[in-house]
């Protein structure tokens, strides 16, 4: 303090006493010390700065007076002086801002750096709350170089993270449609997304973003004493994701929705272990809440971002799990700890309330096709008990024997209404067998009487066999097709379940976290390989239109049933928006004469599958027939701009920044 002291009494800073005030300007202590006790000299020397910032000086002076300033902010009663000191910068420093041109060949260089540290002098200046169009308005309209300025701010560790947040946060609202005064939607943004997506992937922002977000989360674990997660962290993981997944709904070409979906898994860390860590983190601090509070009464102290941050991860993590294959696959079911995680948690205090939180994750596990067995990862792994496909199914069934058949309903229809906005593979195993246990919980079946209503109960044999038959008339058609020692496997392991169960006591439980050791109720076999050949088919297929494979219609009528009732009441989609075939909306618009509309994929895959027939009225259509209707397309990506604009605008702003 006493050195800042000194150096604010002289005149004219040279380039060592500039130096020395950015080294000292790091100290917070220091700073709020000296502004306490010193302020006539704090306000010196802020003027000694500017007058460095205006002058003729080096780049390297500017850039570090600069620094000092900018440090000097993050001691907030200072920051209206240092506000004052920012409308005073005059032209000429905004004339060195401008001697080269704007774009990433700055970046790595003096002016590179003079830039990002003038973001980060406004954002902490502005409390964090810079926006998107402001930092584009610095950027002189240049898209490419605002992102140049988010990735050179990802970069450096000693920065706070609330300027992680802010800078995440801008980026959303770059990825965001906005709704004008005159209700209409943005133009403008649907010009500009696919040029937008493009720039994303090319500056690689999510690696860079991941890369500090996973630098924050280590912080956290490494402390030693366990505090609440700072809401920034929150919000800056919840604002990257919608970031990107707002950029897959809007693209207007499919091959540049899947470059975003492959960069998500193979450039960065962010899926795994990115999102894995920090979903376990939040089930801590939830967990934490239970044992320090009455079970009943502990969801008033868990902070609301906690959930909306777990959904949004499984969100994202079911968006890029969506047919994986290879090693990215090989990741996720070794980090697929979090499912038990979530699923130990209280049932009726957490679940119930959160519906959509757990809709995404059974999405995550069937897009993972994590229930249908270990047959597809490499020979020699050995998963963690918790991730292995008989748990996750146990802990799945013993969630919905938990909940009344109403709930478990609305839970199956969360799930289908997270489908029609994010890919669901309903072609896999794990959609089936959650399929069929969810018609048995939803029709009672899988309730034992007499019990407590917020009772887990251990599965019984007489449900275990339910199921085993079930996957016995599924797994006939396959084994006429491919004889597999698979198939004998999973019946060996359901009667293995079921005579456990003859022989053990039914205890009444609280919570999963109650039940007995996991490993020890498990048998050692694998279960079922995934199908991965078709059944025969009696009925025309349907198709998914995420998806080049065929759908079976073989889910439960009762699961059929309510799918279709929940995308019927998926929003206020108007019909012309859906596809003819599978109802969902439509991305790429294809008119047939009839006048009917599908799904591009969607259709194609039916012509592969049946033939060049009209799926509606059957009659013989021709290549010629199957025309784009572009004008449909832009009226759709209308609406979904409209969609995401309001729910944008109903977002509580200041609850998002209590930093």
């Amino acid at each position: 303090m006493e050195q800042l002291v000194k150096i604010s009494a002289e005149k004219d800073l040279g380039s060592s006493q500039l130096s020395k005030v950015a080294q000292l300007s790091l100290d917070v202590v220091a700073v709020r010390t000296f502004y306490e006790q010193h302020h006539a000299a704090f306000k010196v020397l802020c003027e000694s700065l500017l007058a460095t910032l205006n002058s003729d000086s080096s780049l390297k002076n500017k850039t570090a007076a600069l620094a000092s300033l900018s440090s000097f902010s993050r001691y907030k009663v200072a920051r209206d002086d240092l506000y004052n000191i920012l409308k005073k910068i005059d032209s000429s420093f905004e004339a060195t801002l401008q001697e080269k041109v704007q774009g990433s060949e700055a970046f790595g260089t003096g002016l590179g750096k003079l830039h990002s540290t003038m973001l980060v002098f406004m954002m902490r200046v502005f409390g964090y709350r810079i926006r998107g169009e402001e930092v584009l308005e610095y950027a002189n309209g240049k898209t490419a170089f605002a992102l140049d300025l988010f990735s050179e701010v990802f970069k450096v560790p000693s920065y706070e993270v609330e300027i992680l947040a802010d800078c995440c946060a801008a980026i959303l609202d770059l990825c965001s449609p906005v709704v004008g005064k005159d209700g209409q939607a943005d133009k403008a943004f649907a010009a500009r997304v696919d040029q937008l997506i493009e720039a994303f992937l090319h500056k690689n922002i999510m690696a860079h973003a991941s890369v500090a977000i996973r630098r924050k989360l280590r912080s956290s674990q490494d402390k030693s004493v366990r505090s609440v997660m700072p809401n920034a962290l929150h919000l800056s993981i919840v604002s990257i994701i919608r970031a990107t997944l707002n950029l897959y709904h809007f693209s207007s070409q499919g091959t540049q929705a899947t470059a975003l979906r492959q960069s998500l898994l193979v450039a960065t860390d962010f899926i795994c272990p990115v999102l894995p860590t920090y979903v376990k983190m939040c089930c801590e601090e939830i967990q934490r809440c239970v044992d320090d509070h009455d079970a009943k009464k502990y969801i008033d102290f868990v902070s609301p971002l906690l959930a909306t941050g777990i959904t949004w991860a499984l969100k994202c993590m079911a968006f890029a799990s969506f047919h994986l294959v290879g090693k990215h696959t090989v990741q996720l079911r070794v980090s697929n700890v979090i499912t038990c995680t979530l699923l130990s948690l209280p049932i009726k205090e957490f679940v119930v309330q959160h519906h959509e939180l757990y809709a995404c994750l059974l999405h995550f596990n069937v897009n993972l096709d994590s229930l249908a067995g270990e047959h597809i990862l490499p020979a020699g792994l050995e998963l963690e008990d918790v991730c292995k496909s008989s748990v996750l199914l146990r802990v799945i069934s013993q969630l919905l024997s938990a909940l009344s058949c109403e709930e478990s309903e609305a839970l199956w229809k969360s799930m289908a209404a997270a489908g029609h906005h994010l890919p669901l593979a309903r072609d896999t195993t794990s959609y089936d067998l959650l399929s069929h246990l969810f018609e048995a919980s939803i029709k009672g079946e899988s309730k034992l009487p007499n019990t407590p209503p917020d009772a887990i109960n251990a599965l019984d044999a007489q449900f275990l066999d339910n199921i085993a038959e079930a996957l016995d008339r599924r797994m006939e058609l396959l084994e006429a097709e491919r004889p597999d020692d698979h198939f004998a496997s999973m019946r060996k392991d359901l009667q293995h379940e079921k005579a456990k169960q003859a022989t053990s006591p039914q205890p009444h439980l609280k919570h999963l976290a109650d039940l007995p050791s996991l490993p020890a109720l498990m048998p050692s076999a694998p279960c079922s390989p995934s199908r991965s050949v078709p059944a025969p088919m009696t009925e025309p297929i349907q198709a998914d239109e995420h998806s080049a494979a065929p759908v079976k219609p073989a889910a439960p009528a009762r699961a059929q049933e309510l799918w279709k009732s929940a995308v019927d009441d998926a929003g206020d989609v108007p019909e012309e928006f859906r596809c003819a075939i599978n109802g969902h909306v439509l991305n790429h618009p294809m008119r047939l004469p009839s006048g009917r509309v599908f799904e591009r994929e969607t259709i194609e895959l039916w012509i592969k599958k049946v033939g060049w027939t009209d799926p509606i009225t059957a009659a013989v259509i021709r290549p010629d027939d199957l025309v784009p209707d572009e004008k449909l397309r832009l009226k759709i990506l209308e609406w979904r701009i409209q969609q995401t604009a309001a729910a944008n605008a109903n977002e509580d702003e200041d609850s998002m920044y209590q930093f």
